[in-house]
């Protein structure tokens, strides 16, 4: 803890203490710390509480301060803070940095010193946060699973990242080796025994990067490093976080939480992938995750629903028809085993999730749904559900949603007024459906139970969906499907599978291309500019769940970078890459190492030149000695 934080705790401050149980950080703690000095000259009225955001800008820090201090004393219901000030913030665009810039940052970076060198790599392929930076430590490495096979990541353990929480990312073997040469010479360290090695690294507590006074860096120290590299080496400048986003193009996977880059990933995470005995994606844990460097010629699958680069041994799931007659079930193939030259080559893009029992009902899921798409969420004092239908326009809708609200037994009421909307002068007729809290805490039994808090559960405040969601069963899913293309899409046309969705707000989007997925659909996404506004625009081919593999689809293209692969139960998962989803497989020498085949065979069955290839699809090496490792070093 900092000097200044610990004189705070020592003080003994209920406020402090309450902060510390929100386990907020030591700098967010003294800023509020500040800031209540500062509001202390102010008289604790609803006019003071003005004053005070009239001479201390009304920001979210500010906002933050005082809506804790509030919750501390339990009035936040008895004060009003001024509306949120929008609209005059300067919105930052993230560069897209090529792979020959980082290639020229990294350079730049390394020859001004093996120290810089090595924050420029931990910061790419860790996407640290430079926050996150200063805090890295000697045994902040996990040592003692690394020694035991070098040539794979070291797992690199980030304590209190972003909200406090901990995460793992990974660093390439070669750059660990690297940093761990250049730590022994400048340590000085004499250790013969390799254990003993292992032990002092794993034990050491000393912070990785410092200033000349030994001093951890600060976020500001790490900002102007990389401002200056990159202004040296590129004549652009570069902020840290931007170094966050280089691997946006990599290939992404579908986890709980949604899409996850490589370095967001840690084993055990749940997943979805392809069951192929049942044709339906389920829910799965990761094993581990694969990470290597890459220099040679990987295979590029695209067309209008793929974009993918995979070797030459991975996995794919594929149907091979030969004939119009000859009806083949999915097969898991290794690319390289594929007939190319089949009649009608299918690619599986998307499958219908398992079924299982309902969790909500189809009414309630269906006003999920509306709430998505067409709904409102108001939030000045308690929390208003509200969805609106033109009568005029909509008037089947407008019954739908009743319908809904009927048999689901959610209490409302109903308004219709006329509303002036868009650039029409005339009014139109609008009916709106207002979803009833109710109480909880009622003593009436009709009342009991029947308010809305339940919508919470699936959905936040700002209407993004949660990922309870996918939960729901196949019945409830495809109802709530219906009700967000009838909010923010395009009614079937008879003889035509292919509608269109267009939604606002990145987590809406990608949640409905989700769902679309588990439904058994395939999608395509694009934009358009409307009244100055970005919208996306999402096309669905409904009930088609694979598509054409031509050979003009397949090419061979040079790669050089990291290449990833996730292990999973059933050698499946989802991913996406260019906005383009598709459900993929493992590599082949995995499945062979399954059966019990020693890397020798393995070799010899895949036709490797040497056994270290073998081991980059193997995603494994053989172990090596802790007298090797120390050979090495």
């Amino acid at each position: 803890m900092t000097n200044s934080f610990e004189n705070l705790v020592e003080k003994g401050d209920p406020y402090i203490d309450y902060l510390i149980s929100k386990k907020l950080s030591e700098n967010t703690i003294i800023l509020y710390h500040s800031y209540y000095y500062r509001f202390k000259k102010f008289p604790f009225t609803q006019k003071g509480i003005d004053q005070f955001f009239s001479k201390k800008r009304n920001n979210s820090i500010s906002r933050a301060f005082l809506k804790s201090l509030l919750e501390f004393l339990g009035m936040e219901d008895q004060f009003k803070l001024p509306p949120k000030v929008v609209g005059k913030k300067r919105i930052r665009i993230i560069k897209q940095i090529s792979k020959n810039q980082i290639e020229n940052l990294r350079r730049s970076s390394y020859s001004k010193s093996k120290d810089t060198g090595f924050l420029f790599d931990f910061i790419y392929y860790g996407a640290l946060r430079r926050s996150e930076v200063g805090k890295l430590k000697v045994n902040s490495f996990n040592w003692e699973e690394w020694f035991l096979n070098i040539e794979m990541p070291i797992e690199l353990n980030i304590q209190l990242a972003k909200g406090n929480k901990d995460r793992i990312v990974l660093i390439p073997s070669k750059t660990i080796k690297n940093f761990l040469e250049i730590y022994i010479q400048n340590s000085k360290i004499k250790i013969n025994d390799p254990e003993q090695l292992k032990t002092m690294l794993s034990q050491n507590n000393n912070p990785i990067f410092t200033n000349i006074h030994g001093e951890n860096l600060t976020g500001g120290n790490i900002w102007h490093k990389i401002k200056k590299i990159s202004e040296n080496a590129l004549n652009i400048q570069i902020r840290p976080h931007e170094l966050r986003h280089c691997v946006s193009e990599d290939t992404e996977i579908l986890t709980l939480d949604g899409w996850k880059k490589y370095n967001e990933l840690q084993e055990n995470e749940v997943i979805f992938n392809y069951d192929i005995n049942s044709n339906s994606i389920k829910k799965d844990k990761i094993k581990k995750i694969y990470i290597y460097d890459f220099d040679g010629k990987l295979i590029h699958l695209k067309n209008s629903y793929l974009d993918f680069l995979i070797t030459e041994n991975h996995k794919i799931i594929v149907k091979e028809i030969n004939s119009k007659k000859e009806t083949i079930g999915w097969e898991i193939k290794p690319f390289d085993k594929v007939n190319l030259k089949s009649w009608n080559l299918h690619h599986k893009i998307s499958a219908q999730i398992y079924q299982r029992d309902n969790l909500l009902g189809i009414e309630k899921a269906g006003i999920l749904g509306w709430i998505l798409s067409d709904g409102s969420i108001n939030k000045r004092n308690h929390p208003s559900i509200s969805i609106s239908q033109s009568i005029f326009a909509n008037k089947k809708k407008v019954d739908y949603i009743e319908n809904l609200l009927k048999k689901g037994n959610i209490p409302y009421t109903k308004k219709e007024q006329y509303i002036k909307c868009g650039l029409r002068k005339e009014k139109s007729l609008f009916a709106t459906f207002h979803i009833l809290k109710g109480g909880n805490g009622s003593k009436n039994p009709k009342k009991m139970g029947k308010n809305h808090e339940w919508i919470f559960q699936f959905i936040t405040s700002d209407r993004k969906p949660k990922k309870e969601l996918y939960n729901l069963s196949l019945v409830e899913l495809t109802e709530l499907y219906a009700c967000m293309m009838m909010g923010d899409g395009t009614l079937p046309k008879k003889y035509k599978k292919n509608r269109e969705f267009t939604g606002q707000g990145k987590e809406r989007n990608d949640f409905f291309r989700i769902l679309c997925l588990l439904l058994g659909h395939i999608t395509t996404q694009s934009w358009k500019i409307q009244n100055g506004k970005k919208y996306s625009r999402i096309y669905v081919c409904e009930g088609k769940n694979y598509t054409k593999l031509l050979k003009t689809h397949i090419s061979k293209e040079k790669y050089k970078g990291i290449i990833w692969c996730p292990k999973t139960e059933n050698g499946t998962f989802i991913c996406k890459r260019n906005e383009k989803i598709a459900i993929t497989g493992n590599s082949r020498a995995t499945e062979l190492e399954k059966k019990g085949h020693n890397i020798r065979t393995i070799q010899h069955y895949l036709g490797h030149s040497n056994p270290q290839i073998t081991e980059t699809y193997l995603h494994t090496t053989e172990k090596h000695s802790l007298n090797e490792i120390k050979n090495k070093m």
